[in-house]
């Protein structure tokens, strides 16, 4: 066989439960069969081999129609397999490292520095030869930083090594910024801050950069450690866009959009339609007539719930990028950093949708001379105090006069006080204009208190119900294809739309059917597999969507579902105006405190940096997502009351409602 076929039939170990387990094993027993410790291997190839079935053996792995007698054989040769492994890289020392490696292919290179380390040849051998020698077998300086004993032993060489060329930056990145490097990575000590930082700038500037990586540094937030400052920031930006700019300037990218119009000859609110020439679009159209007949200031507010779709049917907020939107393909492309907030092509599908018909919208109020500022002071001032009884608070609505500058910097000031407002309101019950001045500290979005006790379900990471939501929703689950003329992109979706028997599912698939039929999520019901609870299975979908379920929207049969999947374990119940990636969302489009990678628009506004050196229409921009966040908040605050007011009303306590 030559070279290639060899390399690829060797025994390679990856872990217990690896897939090539099974399909290696007869070579396994063919190394172990044929290994003689009186005549050992030579070849370090053979022996990195050898050191592979050693963890075979060290895991017992072995075919499951071995004899007792063959497995006590096999199992006899192990001391004597590591003695020869041992005895064999006790030998390499700078007279024959370069020799004794030679031949060494990529799938064994972890290995052969970890046996390297293990047994001293480091301390035997000058780092120079070893460097270079690693490298004439085309070792990247990336896999050798994966290995501690090295760094250590050739700290200033790789520290030499790494600054060689300006591509190993991206060695950098991936340690202190990127969030799914496979292996670790051991920097030298002597590499300085300074060097790191130079590395990066110089990175930045080559032909070399990779725009993903770029990016990575453009979204980072500051790190001390390699020298990034705002200033390297501000180089990431700039070559971002020189980059961008080049590429579409020489690529022909696939067309995809979003239209948002109005319609003067339309019944139906809205319409929707889809157009996949030369690429794919959707359009969305309003009717006139609509918008016009519905001018009231809480008709305008219900326009943003049902129309705009701003919220989901439980007043949960669409906008925030939920973890099953990115698909399992969506999830592989693109660097990501580990303070990144992930997002995929649905999220920016919902952010580019509501910005537009938000745009659209108060462009045709305007026509009509209503201010959607006056409408929010509307609520705040009026609505909430006639309906609820909830006195004392304001809301000053921007000129429409000065420039969007100083509009966005007033409305991101207002949100926040109305956020600071309500918060003090739902913990002490009225709102005291002098103790919300004493108490002015920056708002954290994702602890605004509820006016509700038990707001929001939650399920527990990691507990049976995060397995039953992926097996009935997920389109990576298992049981969603039965067969070419049986499937849906969910089992869900299958056991709702097609007439689904227990028999149906291949033997390799029941044991999930099994498992969903025992956690109540599917019922058997005579030869047929049906989703018999409702209830249960709204949480469960709303779990899979929103992350959440606002258990004021059940009915009363899944408030017991609730309270019934809470002493399984399976939720926990919290109590604040959002839900935790509502929160997060927040976080991400005004500041940093999670996510390096928003708009960071509140420090921009708020702290006045950078926003005096952009464009009106750069500011018209953030004026309208300062207006799509302060609706959101709207909406959620008046959810809250009348959650508030239904859960009075079922306790038998007088209250207005809505």
């Amino acid at each position: 066989m030559d070279d290639d076929e060899d390399s690829l039939r060797r025994v390679r170990f990856y872990g217990v439960h690896d897939l090539s387990t099974g399909w290696q094993l007869p070579r396994v027993v063919e190394v172990v069969e044929h290994f003689d410790p009186e005549n050992p291997p030579a070849d370090t190839v053979d022996v990195l081999e050898l050191f592979n079935v050693e963890q075979y053996l060290t895991e017992n792995i072995l075919p499951s129609d071995y004899s007792a007698a063959q497995r006590s054989d096999a199992m006899a040769k192990l001391p004597q397999i590591r003695g020869v492994i041992a005895r064999h890289f006790s030998a390499i020392n700078e007279g024959n490292f370069a020799e004794q490696i030679a031949g060494v292919d990529w799938q064994f290179r972890d290995d052969l520095l970890e046996l390297l380390g293990r047994h001293g040849a480091f301390k035997r051998c000058d780092g120079q030869t070893v460097l270079n020698e690693l490298q004439k077998i085309r070792m990247h300086v990336g896999q050798m930083l994966a290995h501690q004993a090295l760094v250590k032993a050739y700290d200033a060489d790789l520290t030499t090594l790494l600054l060689s060329t300006p591509a190993n930056a991206e060695i950098l990145i991936r340690k202190h910024i990127e969030g799914s490097s496979r292996s670790p990575i051991f920097t030298p000590s002597s590499l300085s801050t300074a060097q790191s930082r130079g590395l990066i700038a110089s990175y930045l500037d080559s032909e070399e950069a990779n725009l993903n990586f770029v990016r990575l540094v453009r979204d980072a937030r500051t790190i001390a450690a390699i020298g990034l400052d705002a200033k390297l920031k501000l180089q990431a930006k700039r070559r971002h866009e020189e980059m961008t700019k080049k590429f579409f300037e020489e690529n022909n990218a696939i067309k995809t959009g979003y239209g948002v119009g109005l319609s003067d000859d339309q019944d139906e609110p809205v319409r929707a339609e889809m157009n996949d020439d030369d690429g794919w679009s959707v359009q969305y159209t309003y009717s006139v007539a609509w918008l016009e007949d519905t001018l009231d200031e809480p008709s305008i507010l219900n326009n943003f719930m049902h129309v705009f779709e701003f919220v989901d049917d439980q007043a949960l907020l669409t906008m925030p990028s939920y973890a099953n939107q990115i698909g399992a393909i969506e999830g592989l492309f693109g660097s990501k950093g580990k303070d990144d907030y992930a997002t995929g092509s649905a999220f920016g599908m919902v952010d580019s949708l509501t910005f537009l018909r938000l745009h659209i919208y108060v462009r045709f109020l305007e026509s009509k001379n209503i201010e959607i500022e006056k409408v929010i002071q509307w609520f705040f001032e009026s609505y909430i105090l006639e309906e609820f009884g909830a006195a004392n608070f304001s809301f000053t609505p921007s000129a429409q006069s000065t420039s969007y500058l100083t509009r966005a910097r007033q409305l991101f000031a207002e949100m926040e006080s109305i956020a600071s407002q309500f918060d003090l309101y739902a913990q002490e019950g009225h709102l005291d204009r002098d103790l919300l001045a004493i108490g002015a500290d920056q708002v954290r979005y994702k602890s605004i208190a509820s006016l509700v006790a038990d707001k929001y379900a939650y399920p527990v990471d990691g507990s049976t119900v995060s397995i039953v939501i992926f097996q009935l929703f997920s389109d990576q689950s298992p049981i969603h294809y039965i067969s070419e003329d049986l499937n849906a992109d969910s089992a869900e979706e299958l056991l709702t739309t097609e007439n689904v028997s227990y028999d149906d599912f291949r033997p390799d698939q029941r044991h999930v059917v099994d498992f969903l039929i025992e956690n109540g999520a599917i019922e058997k019901v005579g030869s047929r597999i049906l989703i018999t609870n409702r209830a249960r299975l709204r949480i469960l979908r709303s779990f899979y969507d929103r992350e959440a379920v606002n258990i004021s929207h059940l009915s009363t049969a899944g408030k017991e579902e609730i309270k019934s999947m809470a002493e399984m374990g399976w939720v926990t119940v919290e109590s604040t105006l959002l839900t935790a990636p509502e929160g997060t969302y927040f976080n991400y489009m005004l500041n940093t405190l999670e996510h390096g990678n928003g708009p960071k628009l509140r420090n921009k506004y708020l702290h006045g940096t950078q926003a005096n050196g952009a464009t009106e229409n750069e500011h018209a921009i953030a004026y309208t997502r300062a207006l799509r966040l302060l609706i959101a908040i709207v909406i959620k605050i008046n959810d809250d009351f009348c959650s508030q007011a239904e859960v009075a009303r079922m306790e038998g306590e007088p209250s207005e409602t809505l």
